[in-house]
């Protein structure tokens, strides 16, 4: 491809060679991390690209050229690869686009590291500026890109993925649960109200599904996949602004969980927010009786009475469940366990620790991590040492095996 230093009247051809420019941007960036520092090689290339007088005046300059031999189709194609060259095409189209031109000036020959390493950090500059959003990773409304300038429809469509109508991300990007839920927010024309366990991901809350659709309080039949949406009445005191978007307050969050799930999945959605956030579970009881004739009130006003920040995993909130439901007394959770020397020696996720019984819940974490198992054992025999009855519970325990393990330690202590 040749660039010759000619006017360019028509606004049409201009846009065109800014467009080829971007194209050959990607190949910049790919050449240049590739052929690496300046070497003798890519100088002799490039004294054959543009002849033993060929002169820069810096980025933007023309560009002059000797009468030469015709070369083989070889040397052309290590031209045509070479990085500097493609450097010189991209920021010759741009200042063909831009109207600028300039007279060929010989007798300087070569080029110097210095304007390179100068005219691709400029490069790199300009953008970096416009890459702001693949940069970051996060959802954008497409046809806003377009208009403000910030992408073409060539980079949006090359570079980024719609996820949604109309909202995109940059290619190959992992979303997360709070990424997912800005995207329906975009998708929303930012007229929705993120809820649900997407408002537990944007409060920082653990144990939410990033695989899950988004959801929202938004009045829309027929949302695209990758969305829940459902109309709610909403006060003005249940909202809260996150990052810019309308965020339903913890409180708000908690009720909607007690209210749109059963019992065991919305207290460990519920166990993992307030552990996340200062949720007072009060405030969640007060909305319960602002909407007495709510859907499902009644299963939300007993699943907000279960609620225990203590616990660390879903699994600690079945168990816990589990436990009640079985007629015990409700279990305390993350019971500190000191020696006689009144150093802290473990932790334990729940129990009764009146009659020193307690019942852990161990991941695979405490199996695959080598330090953490002989931590364990360390621990689980100095807890033998004071008395203690532990029970460990893994996965595989169904629970009528752990309900009799339990009714035995019981026993043992009446």
């Amino acid at each position: 491809m040749r660039f010759f230093a000619i006017t360019l009247a028509s606004a049409g051809v201009r846009a065109a060679v800014v467009e080829v420019a971007e194209v050959l941007e990607e190949v910049v960036v790919v050449a240049v991390a590739i052929a690496g520092p300046f070497s003798p090689k890519g100088e002799y290339a490039r004294t054959r690209e543009f002849g033993p007088t060929a002169t820069v005046l810096g980025p933007g300059a023309e560009v002059g050229r000797r009468p030469r031999l015709p070369q083989s189709p070889r040397r052309q194609r290590c031209n045509r690869m070479n990085p500097w060259v493609v450097l010189l095409r991209v920021d010759r189209a741009r200042t063909i686009a831009s109207g600028a031109h300039q007279r060929f000036v010989p007798g300087i020959q070569g080029f110097t590291r210095s304007w390179y390493a100068g005219a691709i950090r400029a490069l790199g500059e300009a953008v970096g500026a416009r890459r702001h959003t693949a940069s970051m990773g996060e959802p954008f409304i497409g046809s806003e890109a377009i208009a403000s300038g910030a992408l073409t429809p060539y980079r949006l469509r090359s570079r980024f993925a719609a996820i949604h109508p109309d909202v995109y991300v940059p290619a190959g990007t992992d979303l997360t649960a709070a990424s997912r839920a800005r995207a329906a927010w975009l998708w929303s024309r930012r007229r929705g109200v993120v809820a649900g366990h997407s408002a537990s991901a944007m409060y920082g809350a653990k144990w939410v599904d990033h695989r899950a659709p988004a959801q929202l309080l938004y009045d829309h039949r027929r949302p695209p996949r990758g969305i829940r949406t459902w109309s709610d009445r909403i006060a003005h005191d249940e909202t809260q602004l996150i990052s810019g978007m309308p965020v339903t307050t913890p409180a708000r969050t908690a009720f909607d969980l007690a209210s749109r799930y059963p019992v065991v999945r919305a207290v460990a959605g519920i166990d993992a927010l307030a552990r996340a956030c200062k949720l007072n579970v009060a405030d969640a009881e007060l909305l319960a009786q602002r909407y007495k004739g709510h859907r499902n009130v009644r299963r939300a006003r007993g699943a907000l009475k279960l609620v225990d920040a203590g616990a660390e995993s879903p699994r600690e909130t079945w168990l816990r469940l589990l436990l009640i439901e079985a007629g015990y007394p409700r279990p305390r959770t993350q019971i500190p366990v000191h020696d006689e020397y009144g150093q802290l020696v473990a932790v334990l996720d729940l129990g009764w620790d009146d009659i020193k019984i307690a019942v852990e819940y161990e991941g695979d974490h405490h199996r695959t991590d080598r330090r953490q198992f002989n931590r364990d054992i360390a621990r689980f025999e100095t807890l033998l040492e004071l008395g203690w009855i532990v029970l460990r519970v893994t996965v595989e325990d169904v629970p009528g095996g752990i309900l009799r393990r339990v009714a035995v330690a019981w026993a043992r202590r009446a």
